[in-house]
């Protein structure tokens, strides 16, 4: 597959969806497609909306991709992969084994067992970046990454995204609504301060694993800080990084003209000025602060140094 495919690593409330927006809108013909690694169990079982406000299955950009591959007998092998933990896990560790043996022998050897069941998600990647010079995916987690490089049929480049534990905490400890559920008033319920920060130390280590597996692919590692402080300045050095083309302008229409599945509800109208949020500084409670600062802080103090601009 020639086309670039941009993965954005993280853990959810980071800013991804932020920096799939900036990145589509400075990149040369660049289609922004979101969450891909949910494409079937969200976009197409749940009926979750597209960012332009239509049900994925009715949007113009989505209904031929999501029938094609709900159509193959494989996505159900795919689906079952991604919604069985345990299976996955193995599933990944077979993945990482595999890359470590390339890298010692030099040879690719056998494909992974179950990596078949990634086929779908090739097919639908060929005919979402058809017409495009870069496709931006979204989905964040690092293993999702793992399958696709693993394939060896993707130009996959990765940005891998940190924000501070404390505020990635105090993000999923807010109740924030959903505005694709119209009148039935969901929210993204809150998660505990425990579970959040386990998930954010498991993601960067799986994120910061990716780079010595996969060391042939293009990879960039910034701060959400770093973003808000200056987007155009971090988002010039993905482009580089990663040997992006720039369309040398910024687009300027309007986030829901992307057609984005998934990620933060802002995808449906738009995040107007890009400031940094830093309420937890002033809300999260001194206990969780102090287990995170002796905790996950460290790793994330690690993983920037020497990622600076």
């Amino acid at each position: 597959m020639g086309v670039p495919v941009v993965g954005i690593m993280g853990t959810g409330r980071s800013g991804s969806t932020l920096l799939e927006f900036l990145l589509a809108a400075r990149l040369r013909d660049a289609r922004a497609v979101g969450e891909l690694d949910t494409i079937v169990t969200r976009s197409y079982q749940d009926a979750e909306p597209c960012s332009c406000g239509k049900p994925a299955v009715d949007c113009p950009e989505w209904t031929a991709v999501l029938t094609a591959l709900v159509a193959d007998p494989a996505h159900e092998e795919w689906v079952s992969l991604v919604e069985n933990r345990r299976g996955w896990r193995r599933f990944c560790l077979r993945l990482g084994a595999a890359a470590l043996r390339r890298r010692w022998t030099g040879r690719a050897g056998r494909p992974p067992r179950g990596l078949a069941a990634y086929d779908p998600v090739l097919d639908a990647l060929r005919a979402l970046a058809a017409g495009h010079d870069t496709l931006l995916d979204n989905s964040k987690t690092p293993l999702h990454f793992y399958a696709l490089a693993s394939t060896g049929a993707v130009d996959l480049r990765v940005v891998h995204l940190l924000r501070r534990p404390q505020a990635v905490v105090w993000s999923w400890r807010r109740r924030k609504p959903l505005p694709e559920s119209g009148d039935r008033n969901w929210h993204m319920e809150p998660r505990s301060a425990l579970r959040t920060g386990a998930a954010w130390c498991v993601n960067a280590v799986q994120a910061a694993l990716f780079r010595r597996l996969f060391p042939d692919v293009p990879y960039v590692r910034m701060s959400y800080d770093e973003l808000c402080a200056d987007p155009a300045g971090a988002v010039d050095r993905c482009v580089r990084a990663l040997g992006l083309l720039d369309a040398g302008e910024v687009r300027r229409d309007a986030p829901r003209a992307y057609h984005v599945l998934g990620g933060n509800p802002a995808r449906f109208g738009g995040f107007g000025q890009v400031t940094l949020d830093d309420e937890w500084r002033r809300r999260l409670s001194r206990p969780v602060r102090v287990w995170l600062g002796a905790v996950a802080s460290p790793l994330y103090r690690i993983l920037l140094r020497g990622h600076r601009p």
